[in-house]
């Protein structure tokens, strides 16, 4: 099954990073505001904690994430896998294939906001995901015939006007938690940071170095070295990761992010309180629609 990272909440990172692109002072009665910028001294002993093993990263934000948030983007699809899999019975369909996947189990796919920095899955996949971690998609109707594609539309109406599970999604879809917009702006504040930008200097010459060819706009290596086979991908991809890590570009990133992260947690605290409760009512939400016992009406399927 193929997964993808940011296909059920959320905001991806190129639109973090265009919501926080600019550094004017934001209101926090305007969403789309950017935050005003935090000094970070004083912070110098904040970490990151990074699993070089994976692609992730652990920064003190993670709690209050709700539109970047792994753990609800798991109840979000097993709610979703609940939901379909009763209406799509009512079809004669048996669509279990969601429920038998193993949700505890799951792991997120690397974290790119700062590039490719997994160098195992950089050998591996190439600039590609590694399809087989994130939230497994549904089989493909194609696979299933006309009936079942019918089928399927009628239950996504169905979805969109559940009771239950429709005003969890419209909230997660069109609240711009401050918490989001926290990460968004740190992750910016630490590239342009000069300390962020002098770790992407190291990393730029480090790919110039191997001969690599970066994207003027994105500043990592050019997504045209998958036009010119997989070998060619993958020596990019794996020049990427190591330049990533062996500058310690990537740990000193996040450090960063991790330190504006805790600025902006003392600057908006009682803001962030209730972030959390709105973010442990959704799993709440969500757990109710899991294990209820009728699944055919509250909850959808796992999109996103």
């Amino acid at each position: 099954m193929r997964v993808s990272k940011w296909a059920t909440v959320g905001m991806s990172p190129m639109l973090l990073l265009a919501l926080s692109g600019c550094t004017s002072a934001a209101e926090m009665n305007d969403p789309m505001a950017d935050l005003p910028e935090v000094s970070i001294e004083g912070l110098e002993a904040v970490k990151a904690e990074l699993d070089f093993d994976s692609g992730t990263a652990q920064t003190p934000l993670d709690p209050y994430l709700i539109g970047y948030s792994f753990e609800i983007e798991v109840k979000r699809a097993q709610a979703s896998a609940k939901f379909y899999e009763g209406c799509m019975s009512e079809f004669g369909y048996e669509d279990s294939e969601f429920t038998e996947v193993d949700w505890d189990g799951l792991r997120p796919q690397e974290e790119r906001m700062f590039g490719l920095w997994d160098v195992g899955a950089a050998a591996k996949h190439g600039l590609d995901l590694d399809w087989s971690l994130g939230v497994p998609e549904p089989e493909s109707e194609l696979e299933r015939g006309q009936g079942y594609a019918d089928a399927i539309l009628v239950c996504s109406g169905k979805r969109e006007e559940d009771a239950a599970f429709a005003p969890i999604i419209q909230k997660l879809e069109e609240t711009q938690f401050v918490s989001d917009r926290i990460q968004g702006m740190s992750m910016y504040l630490a590239e342009e940071s000069d300390e962020g930008k002098a770790a992407t200097a190291k990393f730029a010459a480090c790919m110039k170095d191997r001969g690599l060819v970066l994207n003027p706009d994105s500043g990592y290596v050019s997504s045209d070295y998958s036009e010119q086979g997989k070998e060619a991908e993958i020596t990019a991809a794996l020049g990427e990761a190591e330049c990533n890590v062996s500058t310690g570009r990537v740990q000193t990133l996040y450090d960063l992010r991790a330190r504006y992260e805790t600025a902006y947690m003392k600057k908006y605290e009682s803001q962030l309180e209730a972030v959390m409760k709105e973010k442990q009512a959704i799993l709440a939400q969500l757990e109710g629609i899991i294990n209820a016992e009728e699944s055919g009406s509250s909850t959808p399927r796992g999109e996103g």
